[in-house]
């Protein structure tokens, strides 16, 4: 999970050419219809709405990337789906909210649910003025919810990694923790998409270190050979830092990880040679 920039003001098209009906939904809620009605004016509503609403989340927002685990789509045979990060169940008024609307791969739905645990009282109603139904506003914030929401919330401050692509709260965060569990962001294909990244960044500097002590072999004299070596190390590493910082990667948040740790895992933890390495660190930070 990474934080990203969603203007909760460029609200897509078709909520405001249906703000009509969805009017009608909310009035609804407060009469006395049936939960089977309410629920078929929703579900009416949603097949009009959906397809515009998953595309700009999609795309716009979210890179092609699940909110809570940041796989990418597409995933296996399953297409993303659109979270109410308040479930509807206990917050029906948000439905059509801009700012509750995420997009998630289905594992990550299913596990969440209909689960939202706040540190203080839920509200149980709907704020009479329509400006505070917005996620950031203080009435929703002061429930202090414990399942981070990556459109608010900084995930870098509550969540971190091993090395081996397992995440793990961060500074002692009871948000991170919960949002973990909730999500199960530990399942164990996640752990090891995660673990297959370093480990694929690592063969790269290996590959690159190898040759060099091959080259050595056959001639310890040819400084060329080492200054070759080093560059194409330099390179790649520099390459690689560049791909951990672009938040459209999958599993940004854990390549930043490996970005800020970059020397002990990429360098320090390969190469052997203590030259080789000297040289390789000159070459990422020239005086």
């Amino acid at each position: 999970m990474i934080r990203v920039n969603k203007d909760y003001d460029d609200i897509p098209s078709s909520i405001i050419k249906y703000k009509n009906e969805i009017k009608k939904y909310l009035d609804s809620l407060e009469s006395n219809n049936s939960s089977d009605n309410v629920k078929k004016v929703r579900d009416n509503l949603w097949k009009k709405l959906r397809k515009e609403i998953q595309e700009k989340l999609l795309e716009d927002i979210y890179h092609k990337k699940c909110a809570y685990c940041e796989s990418k789509f597409p995933l296996e045979s399953f297409p993303p789906e659109i979270d109410h990060y308040r479930p509807i169940l206990i917050y029906p008024w948000l439905a059509f909210e801009w700012s509750n609307l995420f997009i998630t791969c289905k594992k990550c739905n299913n596990k969440k649910g209909t689960k939202f645990e706040t540190k203080s009282k839920k509200i149980n109603s709907p704020p009479k003025n329509r400006i505070e139904w917005d996620a950031n506003s203080k009435i929703l914030l002061n429930e202090k919810p414990l399942l981070l929401n990556p459109e608010i919330d900084n995930p870098d401050e509550h969540l971190t990694f091993m090395h081996d692509g397992t995440i793990i709260k961060k500074n002692n965060s009871e948000r991170g923790k919960k949002t973990i569990e909730i999500c199960c962001l530990d399942r164990e294909p996640l752990t090891l998409a995660r673990k297959k990244i370093i480990d694929d960044y690592k063969e790269k500097i290996k590959d690159i270190y190898e040759e060099f002590l091959d080259l050595k072999n056959e001639n310890n004299e040819n400084n060329d050979n080492l200054n070759v070596c080093v560059k194409l190390c330099g390179k790649e590493i520099t390459k690689i830092l560049l791909e951990c910082n672009n938040p459209k990667k999958n599993y940004s948040l854990f390549r930043r990880h490996i970005h800020d740790d970059y020397e002990n895992l990429l360098v320090n933890n390969i190469i052997g040679d203590k030259n080789y390495k000297d040289y390789v660190l000159k070459y990422l930070h020239p005086k």
